[in-house]
């Protein structure tokens, strides 16, 4: 490794090592900033170093494209690192979103091996929990739509669930198991598709804020920085929560929502259920409609991760709050909630907790070309799919700066492996349940 791929990975973890974005301006020292003081060109700018601006990054280096990668405040230190890292199709309501999950799904299977990198990726299901009859004509509902998809899922009655997660003790009438939901960790997933792009010669400029973007010259791009002008062909916006005001330097309008949640750490105490368990409660909250008497959203989510042995415990869904402030009221009512199901738990400490904000768009995810400049890529809105929709969303928009008219979404998902587009995928997936079973 030489000594400016170093200094870039440093900055990755540490979000600076000069004077950029302290200043304001390069400090002309270390190759990066003199390079950052001169004219510059690059095929692909992606605004945003979180999970899916990485992941675009990556993919589009991996298409030859000379890609820069510009992040206002430390790589991976918004949403990307503050979710639970759920690699999930059963909380995906059929259609768009679950067709895209599909396609994540698979192509997670493969990834630690694509990214050279230990994803703690594991496949270890997802068990969902009904309290009401209410919410359990909820789950069997969406689980029917799932299954139509393709998505092994299967109805359970309570005791079938008690059975998967002996830790459910608490008054429950059934539920829904999808054996292969997984889960990784958000902030490996975040550095390695960084590296992966670093490796294929993409740059990676922390603390770096876009000022605006202009049209150029013979039909390029100017994106005004803190540093200084630099051009491009695309500009791919994959800036999260600062989205719409990166599309409306170009007079776009983008309706993204912040959607604030919370999650508490448990100690490690020894060998639990492995099974992601959620309350239906949650997926009410995310897909259902408004409810004013519960706008926290507050539900059940149990994560265990086998690799530390701790508990990752939510969560929250606080429609049109942007803070990251923890709030003790709100992870009180996750405990309540979680210890009244899971009684057991009582006992275990509680190290540390958390509040992140996850960018919503009310329609799902806007992915690739966005309005009439066909130069502008849109990648943000996943609210919180990002983690398990990063693979798909980045080589999504490298395929669309590949491809030299619009591509949909639905021609791109019949080119994902398999074959033959999502049937031949939920094939796949149920081949490979069916040799876990």
């Amino acid at each position: 490794m030489g000594q400016d791929e170093a200094f870039r990975l440093r900055d990755l973890i540490l979000g600076g090592g000069c004077a950029i974005g302290r200043s304001g301006r390069p400090c002309g020292v270390n190759r990066r900033c003199r390079l950052a003081s001169e004219a510059e060109h690059f095929d692909v700018i992606v605004v945003g170093g979180g999970v899916i601006g990485c992941s675009v990054a990556f993919y589009a280096a991996g298409i030859g494209a000379r890609v820069l990668v510009l992040e206002k405040a430390a790589f991976g230190g918004g949403a990307s690192s503050a979710n639970p890292g759920s690699v999930a199709l059963s909380s995906k309501q059929p259609g768009r979103s679950l067709d895209l999950a599909i396609a994540s799904r698979i192509l997670y299977e493969t990834l630690q091996a694509e990214l050279d990198a230990d994803l703690e990726f594991a496949v270890e299901g997802n068990l969902t929990i009904a309290e009401t009859p209410e919410e359990l004509a909820f789950v069997e509902d969406l689980s029917n739509g799932q299954r139509l998809a393709g998505v092994p899922v299967r109805s359970l009655s309570a005791d079938e669930c008690r059975a998967l997660n002996p830790l459910l003790e608490g008054p429950i009438v059934g539920g829904a198991h999808c054996p292969i939901d997984a889960h990784t960790n958000p902030f490996l997933v975040t550095a390695a598709f960084a590296r992966g792009a670093v490796k294929r010669g993409a740059q990676l400029r922390p603390r770096v804020e876009v000022l605006g973007i202009d049209q150029g010259e013979a039909g390029k791009l100017t994106v005004r920085t803190v540093n200084g002008p630099i051009t491009c062909d695309h500009v791919v916006n994959a800036a999260g929560l600062a989205a719409p005001r990166i599309g409306a330097m170009l007079g776009l309008d983008h309706d993204v929502i912040p959607r604030a949640g919370h999650v508490a750490v448990l100690e490690a105490a020894g060998p639990c259920a492995r099974v992601k368990t959620a309350s239906a409660s949650q997926l009410l909250a995310k897909h259902g409609p408004e409810n004013p008497a519960s706008r926290a959203g507050i539900s059940l989510s149990y994560n265990y991760k086998p690799a530390s042995g701790t508990i990752l415990l939510g969560g929250s869904n606080q429609k049109g709050i942007a803070s990251r402030e923890v709030s003790l009221d709100i992870m009180a009512g996750i405990i309540a909630g979680a210890c009244r199901l899971m009684p057991r738990l009582e006992d275990l400490t509680i190290l540390r907790a958390w509040a992140g904000v996850r960018p919503y768009a009310p329609g799902g995810p806007i992915l690739g070309r966005a309005g009439a400049d066909e130069r502008y890529l849109a990648a943000f809105g996943h609210g919180g799919d990002g983690m398990a929709l990063a693979p798909v969303t980045g080589r999504y928009v490298a395929e669309q700066l590949r491809s030299s008219r619009e591509l949909s979404l639905e021609e791109f998902l019949a080119t994902m492996p398999g074959g033959g587009g999502l049937a031949a995928l939920a094939v796949e997936m149920n081949e490979h349940a069916a040799g876990d079973a």
